[in-house]
């Protein structure tokens, strides 16, 4: 998941405090660990 966020440009910091706010979401599920796995073509969605 992280690697992700990094990828699209948000900065490290941002990306983990959106991941551990419970703003981010892999195919329609809530995600809070920065390991969890999010390969392409997999969804990423983020929440404010």
């Amino acid at each position: 998941m992280l690697d992700r966020l990094l990828a699209a440009g948000l900065s490290e910091d941002r990306a983990r405090n959106w991941i551990a706010g419970g703003g981010t979401r892999v195919d329609g599920e809530p995600v809070t660990d920065p390991a969890h796995p999010a390969a392409f073509p997999a969804k990423v969605t983020l929440y404010p």
